[in-house]
């Protein structure tokens, strides 16, 4: 028996009942970027661009693109939304394959509605299932080096120990960091060594046979933490400023006369506003739980950005479908003014706000760090 199945959003495990008999069953999910080359993911979503202290910087990490354990029957390279298709939001719909013993009279489904199932059907014999012409994930040469930072960090306040990595077949690694390519008379890599300012390293490796591979290169920032706040007790929650127009862009606030006004738990777009065009200003301070660089995200639709302070930490500008965008900035512990613009030109609307550093994973900006801004 086959079915061509997948679950909604996230992968579901569940039950199919074949006569009576019970078979554990984990449907694959839908969504994702299964096998793409560009699969580039940071804190688990794809990135293309952030920002250090306001500035653009090249993708902060990178994460090889991936497989799913079951069989792809069917690729769709366009999601389709009530608004229309998003182009190279791909999907996906999974072919599963169950015993059906003799006299088996009735299957039962899984009931849950995240998991969607295509159709069914069984033949005398197992079909032969396709199979992939290579394997789809990235596979990088034996002569690529990998520039590996303390702990994966990307920035620093005094120095950061590197390390170059290298397949053993590789006679050796050479190294520059004064942003010059690497060569056979560049310094040989020994032992990992630090850098104490914002760095271009770029090294190669020489086989045996002294042929150089390909130039590995990555950028590390030293950085400031912008400093505290003094001791903050104000009353929870965040200033919320409504704004009705028609924009294609963020508006300026300070030229603007909010219609009204409310104090909400955190990020969240306010219940009561209309369906299209209009734009909601948000400020409070934030409570950072220890020193570090912290990532903050917007994932929006349509346009926001977001402010640490007076430095612009994340660019998502623009009419747009929901997209996130990140950027990095250096905190020290203890409250920050936060401010976050958001506008609303047609379509659907939508508004998350997270953070990550350190001792902190990826999450929405829980409401618990939010007070008031004085």
């Amino acid at each position: 028996m086959h079915l061509l199945a997948a679950g909604r959003k996230e992968d579901v495990s569940c039950t199919l009942l074949v006569g009576g008999q019970s078979h554990p069953w984990k449907v694959q999910s839908s969504r994702g970027n299964i096998g793409q080359w560009d699969s580039r993911l940071v804190d688990g979503s794809v990135s293309e661009i952030g920002r250090l202290n306001g500035v653009e910087v090249e993708t902060f990490s990178l994460t090889p693109g991936f497989i799913k354990n079951d069989r792809i029957a069917w690729v769709g390279t366009h999601a389709h939304t009530p608004n229309g298709d998003v182009p190279y939001k791909f999907c996906y719909l999974f072919r599963y394959d169950f015993p059906l013993p003799d006299g088996v009279r009735s299957i039962t489904l899984p009931k849950q509605e995240e998991v969607v199932v295509f159709a069914v059907t069984c033949s005398r014999e197992e079909n032969g299932g396709t199979r992939a012409l290579s394997p789809l994930f990235d596979r990088f040469p034996d002569n690529q080096v990998a520039i590996v930072s303390a702990e994966n960090a990307l920035c620093f306040v005094d120095k950061l120990l590197i390390s170059l990595n290298a397949a053993p077949s590789q006679k050796e690694v050479r190294y520059t960091l004064d942003g010059s390519e690497p060569g056979a008379t560049s310094a040989l890599y020994q032992a990992p060594f630090f850098v104490d300012r914002t760095t271009l390293v770029k090294a190669c490796a020489f086989d045996p046979w002294n042929n150089a591979g390909p130039v590995a290169s990555k950028r590390f920032f030293q950085s400031t933490l912008r400093p505290a706040a003094a001791a903050y007790d104000g009353d929870a929650g965040v200033c919320c400023s409504y704004y009705e127009g028609v924009w294609k862009w963020l508006p300026n606030f300070s030229q603007l006369s909010p219609m009204r006004t409310a104090v909400l738990a955190d990020f969240s777009l306010p219940d009561q506003v209309r369906e299209d065009h209009f734009a909601v200003l948000f400020t409070a301070m934030i409570n950072i739980p220890a020193d570090g660089f912290y990532t903050f995200y917007t994932r929006s639709d349509d346009g926001s950005a977001l402010w640490i302070g007076d430095v612009k930490v994340v660019d998502n500008d623009g009419s747009h479908g929901a997209d996130e965008k990140a950027g990095l900035i250096g905190l020290a512990a203890g409250w920050h003014p936060i401010t976050v613009h958001y506008f609303e030109d047609h379509g659907e609307q939508s508004l998350q706000v997270r953070y990550a550093g350190p001792g902190v994973p990826k999450q929405i900006v829980p409401a618990e760090r939010l007070r008031q801004r004085p």
